[in-house]
């Protein structure tokens, strides 16, 4: 169960909508319709405060891209804020934090909204996401099980991928990025997995 709370911010003229539960295919349609209809009735600039979500899979991920998108084609904007430590990394791992404005407290997400809402250029801005060359980003890790080459985990039997594949576990619904095949451990559950050549994901 998901409950979702909102009020008015008086600074920015955001509106803050705190969600508080799980944030999965089953609760994250009714986050959706909530933001969607705030939206329409109090403006496009929104606050998600996301302290109080307990769990967030896949689908969860994907309704915060579309409201996301949402948002931006009715000339908004989505900030987060209070992110969990464990799904802000899941949000760093798929490049997230290269698309959405993501803010450590809720201050910092009233500042960014109103710079957006003053016509600055988002992602954040550089005090928390400083611009770097592309080069120079940070590669998100890969999470592999280490071991000698005798079990598969090395060597020269691994085919590397042209672009890094995006695996969600089949245990939890997390989601962890590979580039190439071999045998892999799921970060946040510790499920193991196997990628094969012909990117085939066997748990």
């Amino acid at each position: 169960m998901l409950l979702i709370e909102h009020r008015d911010l008086e600074s920015g003229g955001a509106v803050m909508v705190a969600p508080r539960g799980p944030l999965d295919s089953a609760t994250a349609p009714a986050l959706g319709s909530a933001i969607e209809g705030l939206a329409r009735e109090k403006g496009a600039f929104i606050i998600l405060d996301a302290a109080g979500i307990e769990h967030i899979s896949s689908a969860g991920i994907g309704m915060v891209l579309h409201i996301h998108r949402t948002l931006a084609t009715e000339g908004g904007a989505l900030t987060i804020c209070n992110l969990p430590g464990e799904t802000l990394s899941i949000f760093r791992l798929i490049g997230f934090d290269r698309i959405l404005d993501i803010a450590s407290t809720l201050e910092e997400a009233e500042g960014l909204i109103a710079g957006r809402r003053a016509g600055m250029p988002s992602p954040a801005a550089p005090a928390t996401r400083p611009d770097r060359k592309e080069e120079e980003s940070p590669k998100p890790p890969e999470y592999r099980i280490t071991g000698d080459t005798s079990n598969g985990l090395a060597g020269p039997t691994e085919a590397g991928f042209d672009q890094a594949l995006v695996v969600e576990c089949a245990e939890c619904g997390g989601l962890v990025r590979v580039r190439r095949s071999g045998t892999y451990q799921c970060p946040h559950c510790r499920a193991e997995f196997s990628v094969e050549k012909d990117r085939t994901i066997i748990f």
